[in-house]
């Protein structure tokens, strides 16, 4: 398959604390014809900024987007944290081996900012990797608030004469068939004390992760809390060093001699001890797989005060969203491969041999017809 660059969004001016919006820059079809479906998105602020009083740590740029959602047309939100956040989670469900971590920001007039943070719609670290990538024609849009400077700041930097510019690549694939792919829900719940968060759910939870998001240069840990457990999805109490220690192996990034936490080549936030990881998903991970809940509640030891926590979650899909994906390409919805099943006209099933879940889940596709 041929290899084409992204897509580019209009290059808008940021200006702290305004909001923009980016949509209508991704094609139903490529190059070649086929469908459209987005792998992951790059978010890119580009110009010229001013630091003063001590270096803008580069781990830290992230800061400038106060949230970033990402929307389908259905108006389901598909990704829905802050700037910091978005680049714990990217770096989560992506992989460090994609990541690029901006280079500090040294004192003075006139630094320029080159920055990029990916949006993973495809999920490399699962069997299936472009199980969640995003089709473009349920893509709706990227909104982005932005940050004062003030806001941005971390430790003792004070950051000031902004001239930037944000936009948006979509990096796709093209698809010789209609599929229609499984959804995935990332959002953040704050903590209600300083022990313990409860999670409305809206689907199966498959990686969850406790962070502190504050001031501090770089990021804050989070290794005063001692263990971890979530009762209502069966997840025992483990030390946080437990957590860690499942998550690099299942990453891929335990190391090979006797190294201390944090001073590996990469800044993994895991491994910094900036986060968390209490349920982390893998490629022995089917779609269906994990109790479905309405509520979680997650414990955690030795308190501290501003932690929330971050939950990707696979959640149901709607007759309706199906109907329009097949009505964008003039695809007969009843005469798709695996057929629809009529027990519940709200949901898309499949047909006999499934279980509930997988019909509810499961990625299927129909033929794509030529375009003209």
């Amino acid at each position: 398959m041929a290899h084409f660059p992204p897509y580019k969004s209009d290059a808008k001016t940021l200006n702290p604390g305004s909001n923009l919006d980016f949509f209508d820059f991704v094609p139903l079809r490529g190059p070649t014809g086929g469908r459209v479906v987005v792998d992951k998105f790059i978010l890119r602020i580009t110009g010229v900024i001013t630091v003063a009083t001590a270096l803008w740590d580069g781990r830290d740029v992230c800061r400038l987007a106060q949230l970033i959602v990402l929307e389908q047309r259905d108006g389901k939100q598909r990704w829905n944290l802050s700037g910091y956040k978005s680049r714990i989670a990217s770096i989560r469900y992506n992989g460090i081996e994609e990541h690029d971590e901006h280079g500090n920001v040294a004192i003075g007039a006139g630094q320029a900012i080159d920055f990029a943070l990916i949006i993973p719609m495809r999920k490399p670290k699962l069997r299936r990797l472009r199980d969640f990538a995003i089709p473009a024609d349920v893509f709706r849009k990227i909104s982005i608030s932005w940050a004062s400077l003030a806001q941005a700041a971390t430790g003792t930097t004070v950051l000031s004469a902004n001239t930037l510019v944000a936009y948006v690549l979509a990096d796709f694939h093209e698809e010789t068939k209609v599929e229609f792919k499984a959804e995935d829900v990332v959002k953040s719940v704050d903590f209600n004390s300083n022990t313990q968060a409860k999670i409305s759910c809206v689907g199966a939870i498959h990686d969850m992760d406790v962070v502190l998001e504050n001031t501090t240069a770089g990021g804050a840990v989070v290794t005063a809390i001692t263990d971890a457990r979530v009762e209502d999805l069966n997840v025992p109490l483990l030390t946080f060093s437990d957590y860690r220690k499942i998550y690099s192996q299942r990453r891929m990034l335990a190391p090979s001699g006797p190294i201390t936490p944090a001073t590996e080549r990469f800044l993994e936030p895991v491994r910094e001890n900036k986060c968390l990881p209490i349920i982390v998903s893998d490629i022995d991970t089917s779609l269906w797989d994990g109790k479905v809940v309405p509520t979680v509640k997650v414990d955690v030891g030795t308190g501290v005060a501003g932690l929330s926590i971050i939950t990707r979650e696979v959640t149901e899909k709607s007759l309706a969203n199906y109907q329009a994906q097949a009505a964008a390409f003039n695809v007969d919805h009843t005469k798709v491969k695996m057929a629809m099943a009529d027990t519940d006209p709200s949901r898309v099933q499949l047909g006999t041999g499934w279980n509930k879940r997988q019909q509810l889940v499961g990625v299927w596709s129909a033929a794509l017809p030529q375009a003209h």
